[in-house]
């Protein structure tokens, strides 16, 4: 009995100190995903971002979850599917920053206006849109409200559960944190940011 009541404190603190890292990384991951109020640490470890990329897919999934309450309030007061997937989309967005919006916009115009490695980069550092990041991002913006009004015509759940699955399909890799200034795929391999999204990301490491 002494045994095990000197092993139960053990376990408890373990599981307390494994639950608290594991909200510690849930809620970076959710400050980088997201401009979601959540208070960062006064000094961030170095690699707590990279740390916290486990949790990527669980701080998707509760983006997501947003948008598919979005939804099916937007259902339920009457609104036809593509009014409906509509707002989904459009509160996916804000509460996402516009984060991967901002990145497929750069990487389009990067990709198609740049011939070489370094004009590329050049594009995607600046903060303007060009025409292949706008006709892109309309594109998939529109192919993103039919996907969801074509399920939504078939009932709500299904509907719902898309962003959230979606957002629970998210693998990042481990990259360092966050240099704003720098374009998303850098030369020197970290993650960077535009100006557009620079400073919603900087609340992820404080």
């Amino acid at each position: 009995m002494k045994l095990g009541a000197a092993i139960d404190p053990e376990r408890r603190a373990a599981a307390a100190r494994w639950a608290a890292r594991a909200g510690r990384d849930l809620a970076a991951s959710l400050r980088f995903f997201s401009i979601l109020p959540l208070s960062a640490p006064a000094e961030p470890a170095a690699s707590a971002f990279s740390d916290s990329a486990w949790a990527a897919p669980l701080a998707g999934a509760l983006i997501g979850l947003v948008a598919a309450i979005a939804l099916a309030v937007a259902l339920r007061l009457g609104l036809p599917p593509t009014l409906a997937a509509v707002a989904a989309v459009a509160t996916l967005a804000l509460v996402s920053g516009c984060l991967h919006e901002d990145g497929l916009a750069d990487f389009a115009d990067g990709l198609a206006a740049g011939r070489s490695r370094d004009e590329r980069l050049a594009i995607m550092r600046d903060s303007r849109i060009g025409a292949f990041g706008a006709t892109t991002l309309t594109l998939t913006l529109i192919a993103r409200v039919g996907a969801i009004a074509a399920l939504a015509g078939g009932g709500a759940a299904p509907a719902a559960a898309a962003p959230v699955l979606a957002g629970a399909a998210i693998r990042p890799r481990r990259p360092a944190p966050p240099t704003p200034g720098r374009a998303r795929g850098s030369p020197d391999g970290r993650l960077g940011t535009t100006s557009r999204t620079s400073t919603a990301r900087q609340r992820a490491h404080g």
